[in-house]
């Protein structure tokens, strides 16, 4: 057996670093996306970071502008399609924006 091969490990970090106003942007426009492409089930915070690939920082800033005004999404305490805890979630309003 040959012990002079080099082993490459390769790490790749679990949060990614803050980045532009136009990739938030379209962290906002995935979000939005991912969310009515999973209704009726619903995902908290942590899990739509994982699944979206970002931190979870930059998730609650893109989920905190789209709850903001006359948007469609809205916090509701709700279980969590991915991991099951029950928690303050975002999910899509029943009806128009009030």
């Amino acid at each position: 057996m040959d012990t002079s091969a080099a082993t490459v490990v390769v790490w790749r970090p679990l949060m990614t670093p803050s980045s532009s106003a136009r990739s938030g942007e379209d962290l906002r426009r995935r979000v939005l996306a991912f969310v009515r492409k999973a209704t009726p089930f619903a995902y908290c915070d942590a899990c739509l970071a994982l699944r979206l690939e970002c931190s979870l920082a930059e998730m609650a800033a893109a989920l905190a502008d789209l709850a903001d005004g006359d948007a469609v999404l809205a916090r509701a305490r709700r279980s969590c399609y991915g991991c099951g805890r029950t928690l303050e979630i975002s999910a899509l309003r029943d009806g128009p924006p009030r």
